[in-house]
């Protein structure tokens, strides 16, 4: 059911719960830091997204440090805690007191050996959910756990506030309101289930109806069949551990219903009314529009505080907490890479255009907007990193400098200043600019860099199943051939207690919700950055299954297949990804190459495997509001997630949003493995490398809205030879003279087209299904570098 590590750890958390009469007395404790969506989506740039996501991790890390220190890590169930950079960063004082002796006699700390813990870069990734899964002693006091996660948020918004009044002082009423509302965050929500006996929890799993009471049933009337001299005494009769996954079951349901019973606080207002929060709508503004003049005079906040956007003081905590908590806790937030969504979505782009340097005239050309930009630099507005302009022929590389501009200035509007009225001519600085970049790009042969991005949301699916033990396969395709004859044999006749255990799931064990913890971790911590990185994105989140990404639009489906290929343990995993990863030993795992500071594990890692996932992508133009952006993601991943009959796929799916900036929303979705992920491949294909008709992308949609007036209709088994029909036509009457250019081409596509059409058919899906797939990726094309 998992490694000796796994087993080991496991016996080290039971050992923990032994009182002083001798005996275990365990109890699961499952608590949880909220609210999450809405927390993480307030955000008005890609670093207020991050920030969101690592404050809840960052908490997270520090109810972890509070249960460990009283109980050890090993009674950590959930998250798996080994290999998590930001646990080890916050126990790194305890870390550098425990030292090993080596063979060569020289003693060391582990602090020194973590390797991957170590990296203070690997710390500020968000990778650690707001759920945690303990064992814990029955007579735990899981108030002590809440009481260090509240604290270490007062702490928090103390120093934002010092921080605050230093650089940009609030007025008296803003201070008072500022500690209502930091008062309301964050929900902290516990339960502490102490274990109970077979017949207890199996009586309490029926009334709730979970599936789990029908498996430990089945297990417990096999195992009271057997006679008494076939039973090993190490083994019979069954103790509570063998009933875990019916403990985790009550315990979530019952942390769920404790959810669900909020306690109410009235929003409290104070002095005269104010506006809202821009980004929350609920908390009233503390800072007004004089008060953001002032911050903009501070060179340490004024880049914080360029959006007129007035704030409450849960969302100033997370604009301005970087720099007054983590970087004064020693972690270096100013070398993390926090791109702006034109950077997003201009990442191939400049990928390609640095490739493009080494020609003389693109060279020469490059030169020249530089110098141009350096000169310009005054009247611009929206440059990011001003230094780099400045050190351009100082101290750094011209390359660099361009991998380090904000994409927005690599277009001409970028230069222009938001406030600047059209009548009046740019100064001849800026125009000058223009004109050297407008050169440079015709030299280099490529246009301007797209301005659409994609934001992803991945999550694993029914991940509750696994770890109620629902879906591991029947006991008797995992015993031997003998062990099934026995519980069909004589000692049986005639009690259905044996066939009944034989095709029941295998019940769950601590051991394998520890090792699936760990393929969880190996996932979010190895393996989504580095396929997200490779499509020139930026991780916003990876806490697990979880998994919220920025990457540029044209990358996004390439993206989901390589973040589906690392959470199944695709043995093709290294072969679309080589500078990445290496050929892995078997399905299931996943096996890294080694980085530059050699620091990566080398061994092979568990991921989830045979567990599927759901992905949602939002695709919109980055003057759209980021806040929104991300909550289409997780829209399109719960259509991706929602049954059928709800207008969803049934898990195991893809959807996309697509928003465009005339107001037009497309919606598509296929499921992974099906016909019509295999004709977007191929029409992706054929449409990015001038193997099919021009325009065939845009008329298709065209055709099939004749049949789809309203964007009800559903494909059915008289409508396909129709649809064929008329996509062939539009494919033949585009294509003019050279029909037979394209044939061997022209038949791959139909042959896909065709399984398609029967797919949807047979889901009874709606037509705008297959013209959305044509539009989606003829619009993804536009994009493309």
């Amino acid at each position: 059911d998992g490694s000796i590590w796994n087993h080991n750890s496991v016996v080290s958390a039971r050992e923990g719960t032994r009182a002083s009469d001798g005996k275990l007395k365990p109890a699961l404790l499952i608590l949880q830091i909220g609210p999450v969506q809405d927390f993480i989506a307030q955000a008005r740039s890609t670093r207020d997204l991050w920030s969101g996501s690592y404050l809840l991790s960052w908490l997270t890390a520090h109810a972890l440090q509070a249960l460990s220190q009283q109980l050890g890590p090993d009674s950590v169930i959930f998250p798996a805690l080994r290999g998590q950079a930001l646990f080890d960063f916050l126990n790194r004082d305890l870390l550098k007191k425990a030292r090993y002796h080596q063979q060569s006699g020289e003693s060391k700390s582990f602090w020194e050996t973590l390797g991957p813990g170590t990296r203070l870069k690997d710390a500020l990734v968000p990778n650690l959910p707001n759920r945690l899964l303990a064992v814990v002693p029955e007579g735990f006091n899981p108030a002590e756990i809440q009481k260090a996660v509240e604290n270490e948020w007062r702490n928090i918004a103390k120093a934002c506030l010092e921080f605050l009044e230093e650089k940009a002082p609030l007025g008296d009423d803003s201070r008072k309101l500022w500690n209502l509302q930091v008062g309301t965050f964050p929900q902290v929500t516990w339960h502490l289930h102490p274990w109970q006996s077979a017949n207890e929890t199996i009586e309490a799993l029926r009334k709730t109806g979970s599936k789990t009471g029908g498996i430990l049933d089945a297990l417990r009337a096999a195992a009271g069949a057997i006679p008494k001299d076939h039973q090993d005494t190490r083994c019979y009769p069954l103790n509570s551990g063998c009933f875990w996954s019916g403990h985790y079951a009550l315990a979530n349901h019952r942390l769920d219903a404790r959810r669900n019973c909020r306690d109410f606080q009235a929003w409290e207002s104070h002095g005269p009314a104010r506006d809202k929060d821009a980004l929350s709508g609920k908390e009233e503004t503390l800072i007004d529009n004089t008060w953001l003049a002032n911050a903009r005079k501070n060179d340490a906040i004024r880049h914080l505080f360029r959006s007129s956007d007035r704030l409450g003081a849960i969302n100033l905590i997370k604009r301005v907490w970087h720099l007054a908590v983590i970087e004064q806790n020693g972690l270096p937030t100013r070398e993390t890479a926090f791109d702006s969504v034109y950077a997003v979505a201009a990442g191939k782009w400049k990928a390609e255009m640095v490739r493009r340097l080494d020609t003389p005239a693109v060279w020469e050309a490059f030169q020249a907007f530089a110098q141009a930009a350096c000169n310009a630099e005054r009247y611009q507005t929206v440059m990011r990193r001003i230094p780099v302009m400045r050190r351009l022929h100082e101290e750094i590389q011209e390359q660099t400098w361009l991998e380090k501009l904000d994409a927005e200035l690599l277009t001409a509007a970028g230069w222009i200043p938001e406030d600047h009225p059209h009548d009046v001519p740019l100064p001849e600085p800026v125009q000058a600019v223009q004109r050297t970049l407008a050169t440079f790009l015709r030299a280099a042969k490529i246009k301007e860099p797209s301005a659409y991005y994609a934001v992803i949301a991945v999550d694993g699916d029914q991940v509750g199943e696994w770890l109620s033990g629902a879906r591991n396969p029947k006991i008797r395709e995992l015993l031997s051939d003998n062990a099934t004859q026995y519980f069909e044999g004589p000692d049986f006749a005639g009690n259905p207690a044996g066939k009944t255990w034989l095709d029941s799931p295998r019940p769950l064990s601590p051991s394998f919700h520890l090792g699936l913890s760990e393929a969880l971790s190996n996932f979010g911590l190895y393996a989504a950055g580095r396929v997200v990185e490779a499509h020139h994105g930026q991780l916003i989140y990876s806490g697990g299954d979880d998994v919220l990404a920025m990457v540029p639009a044209e990358e996004a489906l390439a993206c989901v297949e390589g973040l589906r290929q690392a959470f199944q343990g695709d043995l093709c995993l290294a072969e679309t990804y080589p500078d990445q990863f290496v050929k892995a030993p078997a399905q299931g795992m996943i096996r890294l190459k080694t980085d530059a500071n050699g620091s990566a594990p080398t061994w092979p890692l568990l991921v989830p495997g045979s567990m599927t996932l759901s992905a949602g992508i939002a695709i919109g133009h980055c003057k759209a509001p980021l806040q929104d952006m991300v909550e289409e993601a997780q829209a399109a991943e719960k259509r991706a997630k929602a049954r059928p009959e709800k207008g969803g796929l049934g898990r195991n799916a893809l959807a996309v949003s697509l928003i465009k900036r005339s107001g037009e929303i497309l919606h598509w979705g296929a499921n992974f493995g099906s016909a019509g992920l295999a004709l977007l491949r191929q029409f992706q294909d054929l449409n990015r490398n001038g193997a099919i008709p021009q325009k065939f992308g845009h008329r298709v949609p065209e055709l099939l809205a004749r049949f789809d007036p309203l964007g009800k209709e559903k494909v059915h088994s008289d409508l396909l030879g129709v649809l064929e029909a008329e996509i062939r036509w539009a494919w033949n009457q585009l294509e003019g003279g050279n029909r037979n250019q394209r044939g061997a081409a022209a038949e791959e596509f139909f042959e896909e087209l065709r399984c398609y059409l029967e797919e949807l058919a047979q889901t009874q899906a709606p037509i705008h299904r297959l013209s959305h797939l044509f539009a989606v990726e003829t619009f993804l094309k536009r994009q493309a570098t």
